[in-house]
């Protein structure tokens, strides 16, 4: 017999005495007990038999530990271990979320019950591992099944789309774009959800504490001997093991997915093909349109696009034609409309570089110049469709500089500025439709008409700049907003919506600015004492969507920025001060990873601005000293 066995009889044995190095032993032989089926001297104590019986009430063992006192619980906790109980129960609840993903894939149901049955795994797991008899074993076994219930869902749904591509789960698994994860428990969420979550998150909590016995408390009082709990021998080779097994699938893992992938649209016709290579795309991938013809021919080396890409609309004309080198644009770029150049230039490690034209549809130059670094400099000119000037001018790192002039369809001669840098711009001259000079050298009255008559804008010009009152009206001839230039600084002072309603009252209110065609909100902010304050968003013309959220602080631009894509995609975020960038920026792909970071101080890049690939991985590094590029590094990775 065992050494429990043998203390099951002594402890109700009336010749049974505690010795302090011993333990339990015998009274007549002061030694241990080392009987094999029955003692002879065995006696039984009634009184013993009689509480024990008494204190077997059926209770729930998580409620029967809560009422042990605290002289009990620190006896048993010599045993527990509660970082044994989160590693356990963490590989647990993975294991049973796989169990769960397998049953309802092969099913093709997802089975309620499944929630329930990764509690009780969960629980018993963190039960085993952790033999616990504080609070937070329960409360983790709770936490660590609706964790194990959620990645069970998430398994699932992998699951039926490796089977919908044809891919192995694995493969589908690493090819999951993780911005895309609320959608798939939104689109998989049911009511009933909440109810089996729930039972699964009572189980977990329930079944998490040690087993505890009323015959092994009674134990304690009589003999002070801590009994192991169920399975302690084992529990150590078990963390092995499971830590082994989990090794071995990250191992799997990370391995990455090898060979030809196909995938397809929901009616089985082929979306995309092409080869993985350590989990990355790799070599020439051809897309297509749901209807079967050609989307795109595409190259990758180690998942970064290299290489020709080429785009074609739906009846087979190219849209686009470019280069990539190291996952950056690197060489010629072309794009098409029905055959029709519209966009010509070069590229270099991503910046635009080197002589760009924009076209019109109809083949003719919309507009062409210079790029360097990325950013337009040099003389800059555009036209109309019929190919007269439009406006002609020089840019000096993407801003106007110097003398600008513009002309209307007809040839006449409209406006030439002159632009100053952070943020002045002299009117010099200016003509009306008609010929008529209404700013000479600098001083005059400006009147802006529409199309059909209707007076659009008017104010004075003194001394090369705009000053006093300006008006703006919509197209209908009702009032838009009047406003102040005051030493160069415009103050909003009324302002009116579509249906002349008052939005800005004597210098204060809210600016909102409409679409006049589409009728969609374009900008809206507060204004107080006539300036920007607080937060204020700008949306897409065309759409109505957000483009940028910023905040003012008397006037100029304070507090975080960020840009937004037409299709909602973040862009660009960081900090302004006083109207000038500073602090970290980044810029970010449509998919929510970083594209770019560079800190920025008085509006100037200093110092690093690192480029990374879709994967994350840093491609190039660019010094700026106030705001002046001084060198580049391309990495190849």
């Amino acid at each position: 017999m065992t050494r429990e066995e043998h203390i099951v009889f002594c402890k109700k044995c009336t010749n049974r005495k505690f010795d302090p190095n011993q333990g339990l032993i015998c009274r007549i032989t002061d030694k241990k007990a080392d009987f094999e089926d029955e003692c002879p001297s065995f006696n039984l104590d009634e009184f013993v038999k009689e509480t024990i019986q008494e204190s077997q009430v059926e209770m729930p063992n998580h409620e029967f530990v809560k009422l042990l006192s605290e002289e009990r619980k620190a006896q048993f906790r010599q045993h527990q271990d509660f970082s044994s109980a989160i590693i356990g129960g963490v590989l647990i609840s993975i294991l049973s979320a796989f169990i769960w993903a397998i049953v309802t894939v092969s099913t093709e149901y997802q089975i309620g019950y499944m929630a329930i049955g990764v509690g009780f795994l969960v629980g018993f797991s963190v039960r085993f591992f952790g033999a616990g008899v504080d609070q937070k074993f329960g409360i983790a076994g709770a936490l660590l099944a609706l964790f194990g219930c959620l990645l069970g869902n998430f398994l699932s749904q992998i699951g039926f789309v490796a089977e919908a591509e044809g891919l192995g789960y694995f493969q589908a698994l690493q090819l999951f774009d993780w911005v895309y994860l609320p959608d798939v428990y939104i689109e998989s969420f049911t009511i009933m959800d909440l109810l089996f979550y729930g039972f699964a998150i009572a189980a977990g909590y329930k079944f998490a504490f040690r087993d505890i016995t009323p015959e092994e408390v009674e134990e304690l009082k009589i003999s002070k001997f801590i009994p192991l709990p169920l399975g302690y021998v084992y529990r150590r080779p078990a963390l092995i093991a499971a830590f082994i097994l989990f090794g071995l699938f990250l191992f799997k893992f990370n391995q990455g997915t090898d060979g030809e992938v196909t995938y397809k649209y929901e009616d089985g016709s082929k979306m995309s093909q092409g080869q993985y290579e350590g989990g990355k795309e790799n070599g020439p991938w051809t897309y297509w349109y749901p209807d079967g013809k050609l989307q795109a021919e595409v190259n990758y080396e180690d998942g970064n696009p290299n290489g020709n890409w080429t785009f074609y609309d739906l009846i087979g004309n190219k849209e686009q034609e470019s280069n990539f080198k190291n996952g950056m644009l690197d060489g010629s770029y072309i794009t098409y409309t029905s055959g029709v150049v519209i966009v010509k230039g070069q590229y270099l490690n991503n910046r635009e570089i080197g002589d760009w034209e924009y076209n019109y549809e109809n083949g003719n130059v919309n507009q062409k110049g210079s790029f360097v670094r990325g950013m337009q400099s040099g003389e800059w000119k555009s036209y109309y469709d019929d190919g007269k000037l439009s406006s002609q001018g020089k840019m000096e790192e993407g801003e106007n500089t110097g003398l600008w002039k513009y002309w209307d369809g007809s040839g006449q001669l409209l406006s030439e500025f002159n632009f100053m840098g952070e943020n002045v711009i002299e009117t010099l001259n200016y003509w009306s439709k008609d010929g008529e000079q209404m700013v000479t050298n600098g001083m005059g009255y400006i009147k802006e008409f529409s199309g059909d008559g209707v007076l659009i804008t008017e104010g004075r010009v003194e001394n090369k700049r705009k000053i006093g009152k300006w008006s703006t009206n919509y197209e209908d001839g009702s009032k838009m907003e009047e406003g102040e230039y005051i030493n160069g600084e415009y103050l909003i002072i009324n302002a009116w919506d579509l249906n002349s309603k008052p939005l800005v009252v004597n210098r204060n209110g809210t600016s909102e600015k409409f679409n006049t065609v589409t009728f969609e909100l374009i900008e809206a902010g507060e204004i107080t004492n006539g300036r920007r304050e607080g937060l204020w968003k700008t949306y897409f013309p065309e759409t109505g969507n957000l483009s940028v959220i910023s905040n003012y602080k008397n006037g100029k631009a304070d507090g975080e920025q960020s840009a937004y894509s037409e299709a909602g995609a973040l862009l660009t975020d960081g900090e302004m001060k006083d109207g000038l960038k500073i602090g970290k920026w980044t810029w970010y792909y449509d998919d929510g990873t970083t594209e770019s970071t560079a800190q920025m101080v008085n509006g100037k890049k200093e110092g690093s601005q690192f480029f990374y690939n879709a994967q994350g991985d840093k491609i190039k590094e660019e010094i700026y000293k106030e705001g002046a590029f001084q060198e580049e590094t391309v990495f190849e990775n």
